[in-house]
């Protein structure tokens, strides 16, 4: 037989210690507050590892601050004007060249549909091509011209005091030699969705620019 402290039973019934009754109501309630920590915690702890993470590495040439381009106004095949800012949500590849030009731009071209289709040919990655010879290249040959490397990439046109504007908001150099070939830059140029000139890639770099493309559009 178990000895009770006095008062423990009364009118034949047990009665435990106010002590007792804390300590039995508390301890589920102290379990509960410590899993909602622990939770917490562990939420905590993953977002400070995305922190950490951070953006991927990417190679390429890091353009300071990032600045818009989503004002650069162009034509398009149809005749109707095109701002870059119209493909916001999208990430864009953008390439200076003109459709007589002997190498580098078909070239480039074809480099570029050979990593949209590595890619799966994604929704929201769009290609480029801004012409640099508006004399001999409209809107709609310029088109023409990029979708025929694939019928998702796009050919803008314009007036010559549109389209050196364009170039030079990219920082691309471009000069004819009186004899029909053009001199101009060859680096793709890398658009944010949010319409902000991002990245360059030259001829070097451009080797790198399907995995890069990888890690920002999440494919594996």
């Amino acid at each position: 037989m178990v000895n009770c402290p006095p008062g423990t039973f009364r009118g034949g019934q047990a009665h435990v210690g106010r002590a007792l009754i804390l300590t039995v109501v508390r301890r589920p309630v102290i379990i509960a507050a410590a899993a909602v920590l622990l939770v917490a915690l562990g939420v905590a702890a993953y977002s400070l590892g995305v922190i950490a993470r951070g953006a991927p590495d990417l190679h390429g040439t890091a353009v300071e601050a990032a600045p818009s381009v989503a004002d650069v106004s162009l034509v398009a095949a149809g005749g109707e004007p095109v701002n870059l800012g119209d493909y916001r949500g999208e990430h864009l590849l953008v390439f200076f060249g003109y459709t007589n030009c002997p190498d580098v731009c078909p070239l480039t071209m074809a480099r570029l549909s050979t990593i949209y289709r590595d890619l799966g040919e994604p929704d929201d990655l769009q290609v480029v091509m801004i012409t640099v010879d508006p004399d001999r290249d409209s809107p709609k040959v310029v088109d023409e011209y990029a979708s025929s490397f694939h019928p998702a990439f796009q050919g803008l046109g314009g007036s010559e005091a549109a389209l050196d504007a364009a170039a030079e908001r990219f920082y691309i150099g471009h000069h004819g030699d009186g004899h029909g070939v053009i001199m101009h830059s060859s680096q793709v140029l890398l658009v944010d969705p949010r319409g902000r000139f991002s990245r360059i890639y030259n001829e070097a770099n451009q080797a790198y620019l399907e995995a890069d493309l990888r890690s920002l559009l999440g494919r594996s």
